[in-house]
């Protein structure tokens, strides 16, 4: 059996999503939650659960090409009207490169596809 992470090829609003299984998270299961981040331990737990395979196709992550993530960003502008959209670039115990590469990807491919939807909505405001 693969490393569950390290066949995790570009992640996150970068490149093409591989990983079979989420690394374990850095903070034990166990560990209390910070007062208000309950959510986000209660995900992190969750998301230990799954393959991640299972993560993508439920479109709980947004990755692939910078194309495929602008695309993607756009159709919740969409559904859902939003005008900011927040990047978790080091999921799953991601390289620090990588999630760097990520980050320059976003900032570089996908951002100025995307940008001027915030402006639409600020304009018809």
């Amino acid at each position: 059996m693969p490393n569950r992470i390290e066949s995790a090829q570009r992640v996150s609003g970068a490149e093409t999503c591989g990983a079979r299984r989420l690394q374990p998270a850095q903070v034990p299961k166990e560990q209390p939650a910070v007062k208000t981040y309950e959510m986000y331990a209660a995900a992190r737990d969750w998301l230990q659960t799954l393959e991640w395979d299972q993560v993508v196709q439920g479109g709980a992550v947004v990755c692939g090409s910078p194309d495929q993530v602008a695309e993607r960003i756009a159709q919740f502008h969409e559904l859902c009207g939003i005008t900011h959209y927040l990047a978790w670039t080091r999921i799953g115990g991601l390289a620090h490169e990588k999630v760097l590469r990520s980050m320059e990807l976003m900032r570089d491919k996908v951002m100025p596809q995307v940008r001027h939807l915030g402006r639409s909505v600020a304009a018809k405001v």
